[in-house]
């Protein structure tokens, strides 16, 4: 009896728990009116529905074709967490992070208990839907990253409930609506990397309930009210790179909650208060900017080559140092990294902020499928702030400076990639040499090679090479937290010395054929096989192979000849491979027959050297027209003066006096510049090295 009573009460108990447990983890059907109202937004969205008769409410997502990588910070979730007896209704929509390539969805507005909408990380198009505003329940909206343009409703101003807005990594634009100082209840705004214009609203100030504010290069202008220093509930300020007239900082107490506090170039003045060194509470304070330790050199240099974030590379007998053993080299406030024996140096700044550390490698940056022979391009070195190389020690005079990059991160693998913008500035002693610098835009995609070419002066033994991060450009792509400037390598030569492939092409790119042999005709000593070369570069289609094209005496003066006749006629163009169309610079393609014709003369006296035509093609000196076939020995009395003046040009150059002016077209090397005005000065009279230096 006792075992039949027990069994009967395990029988009960068991009943009882699967019926609780079907009443409890059993959702209920979502309403049908929103089941349509669901698959109308996913087609606006460019959502390939793959199961349509799914209910979101019981699977909790919307089954869509597959259009992102597996593994990717993906999140498709639909909840349904209000139930008014008969039906579910979705409260939570997201789709993050799946490329998806349409536009943002005016039928959302039909989700009458809609609490939260995420569409972060796609590539989506039009502008912010008005229709949005009348939802009584939505509170968090996150378009960030997804592509949108357009202006900020004014109607957006009329959410009762919304306390979560982010904007940022767009390309919304216009002023900041008025109506917007109605949301009261707003705890997170965040607007940076955009373009808007006018000034930050004063009616911030109001926002009691903020605790955290971003505006990385908004596009908006200063000053920044007081009020909104002084919010008590405020714990994240963050506001950077803002042209306007000065202001003082704020004199009344900051918030007592801060614990980022980021005032980055927003044209502040005075100093800062003395009371904010004490803050416990402050986690991040950015701004101040460390001094340049002294050097003593016991020699001094002419050259220094740089592989970034790598170790040590040679290329073409050339040793390209490496940084990979400074680490990361970026703490709080940033962190120097010199030493006394080495002729070079760098300071990075800055902490990928919000990443969560899972960007902490990201200093240096590894790519995972470089093309082959790319050594100085399979590694860079990243900073959130910005990156300063120094070179120490070295002769004054004028040199030329050559940046490598490449966007290794930014894979064109996903569409939501492509909303993914590096951007950031260039300074070279001070100066602002680039403006919004883009590696991928620069070099037409991502994964490919480019070199940018600068003049500099050293005055005082010491070069500087600032890359600065101005708040622009994406950093939520491909996670948050991933942004600020990037470079391969550097090499800086006195003169005009340096093997710079910008001297042949108007944007060059290392990772295909052309370039390589473009790299072994500065390099080699052969000097009569570089007309062959320079025509089989080209001119591809006409040669099996720049082997086949250098075997001969024979096919050398052919190819003369016939680059000779061209140039009688004025025809030297016709030299150049059609199927290369115009994607070339056809300036510089010119100056390159000119000088091959020069190093083709039959009498290798009167040949100019590599340094004589690096000179020429970096137009320190003009290139002289071949006036008769240069094939034919001796014929050519022109080329005889031009050597005369090469060799006098290379004795002055040597006992350290300067060159005779050949030309009065002589001009120097062109400079890949947007902009010499100095927007952001990084001098020791800078506010913040006075701050911390003095």
């Amino acid at each position: 009896m006792l075992m039949m009573h027990i069994n009967e009460m395990s029988l009960i108990l068991l009943l009882s728990f699967l019926c609780f447990r079907q009443v409890t983890f059993v959702q209920p059907r979502l309403d049908p009116i929103e089941a349509t109202v669901v698959r109308q937004i996913a087609s606006t969205l460019g959502a390939n529905l793959t199961n349509p008769n799914d209910d979101p409410c019981q699977s909790r997502k919307i089954y869509v074709t597959q259009t992102y990588v597996i593994g990717t910070d993906i999140e498709n979730n639909i909840t349904c967490n209000y139930y008014d007896g008969n039906y579910s209704h979705v409260t939570n929509f997201k789709l993050k992070t799946m490329s998806l390539q349409g536009k943002l969805p005016p039928e959302l507005v039909n989700l009458p208990f809609l609490e939260e909408i995420d569409l972060t990380r796609n590539d989506l198009s039009g502008e912010l839907p008005k229709e949005w505003a009348t939802m009584q329940h939505l509170n968090t909206i996150s378009l960030t990253g997804t592509g949108i343009s357009g202006e900020i409703p004014k109607e957006w101003g009329n959410f009762p409930n919304l306390t979560y807005l982010s904007l940022e990594a767009n390309q919304l634009s216009g002023p900041i609506p008025e109506e917007l100082g109605n949301l009261m209840s707003l705890t997170t705004l965040r607007i940076s990397d955009n373009s808007f214009n006018g000034t930050v609203p004063e009616f911030i100030g109001r926002w009691t309930k903020l605790k955290k504010l971003e505006m990385y290069s908004s596009g908006l202008k200063g000053p920044i009210n007081a009020t909104i220093f002084a919010l008590e509930n405020l714990k994240d300020l963050r506001i950077t790179d803002m042209i306007g007239p000065e202001f003082d900082f704020s004199k009344r107490n900051i918030s007592k909650e801060m614990k980022n506090l980021v005032l980055r170039n927003c044209s502040m003045s005075g100093s800062i208060p003395a009371y904010i060194w004490s803050m416990d509470t402050l986690e991040t304070l950015s701004g101040l900017l460390p001094c340049p330790r002294e050097s003593s050199c016991q020699k001094y240099y002419q050259s220094i080559h740089i592989n970034c974030g790598g170790p040590n590379v040679t290329i073409n007998h050339t040793v390209y140092e490496g940084d990979d053993v400074a680490g990361k080299g970026a703490t709080f406030p940033a962190t120097m990294n010199y030493d006394s024996l080495t002729k070079w140096g760098f300071i990075s700044a800055g902490d990928f902020m919000d990443d969560h550390d899972k960007n902490a490698d990201g200093y240096i940056v590894k790519a995972a499928d470089t093309q082959p022979n790319l050594d100085l391009y399979s590694t860079a070195r990243a900073s959130p702030l910005f990156l300063t190389y120094y070179g120490y020690c070295l002769e004054n005079g004028n040199y030329t400076v050559n940046l490598h990059f490449a966007e290794i991160l930014f894979k064109d693998k996903e569409p939501y990639y492509k909303v993914g913008r590096r951007i950031f500035d260039i300074y070279i002693q001070g100066i602002l040499e680039w403006q919004d610098f883009n590696i991928k835009e620069q070099a037409n995609q991502t994964g490919k090679a480019i070199i940018k070419t600068f003049n500099a002066t050293v005055t005082e033994n010491t070069l500087e090479i600032r890359l600065y991060w101005a708040g622009k450009g994406t950093t939520v792509i491909p996670n948050r937290g991933y942004y600020g400037p990037l470079i391969s390598a550097i090499s800086v030569c006195r003169g005009k010395s340096c093997n710079s492939l910008s001297a042949f092409h108007s944007n060059p790119v290392l990772s295909d054929a052309n370039a390589a042999a473009t790299t072994r005709v500065l390099m080699d000593k052969n000097v009569s096989e570089l007309i062959v070369m320079c025509y089989a570069l080209f001119s591809p289609s006409r040669f099996s192979s720049v082997g086949d094209a250098i075997l001969g005496t024979k096919a050398e003066e052919e190819i003369c000849k016939q680059a000779f006749n061209l140039q009688q006629k004025g025809n030297l163009m016709e030299i150049v491979d059609p199927m290369l169309e115009d994607k070339f610079d056809k300036e510089k393609a010119e100056k390159m027959i000119r000088v091959a014709l020069l190093c083709s003369n039959a009498d290798p006296t009167l040949r100019p050297t590599m340094s004589e035509v690096v000179s020429m093609l970096e137009s320190q000196t003009i290139v002289q027209e071949v006036a008769s076939d240069p094939s034919i020995y001796g014929a050519d009395l022109q080329i005889k003066q031009l050597k005369g003046y090469y060799q006098q040009m290379h004795d002055q150059s040597s006992s350290g006096s300067s060159a005779p002016n050949f030309s009065s077209e002589r001009t120097g090397i062109e400079s890949s510049t947007t902009s010499t005005h100095d927007l952001y000065p990084i001098t020791s009279e800078s506010i913040y090295s006075n701050l911390i230096c003095r």
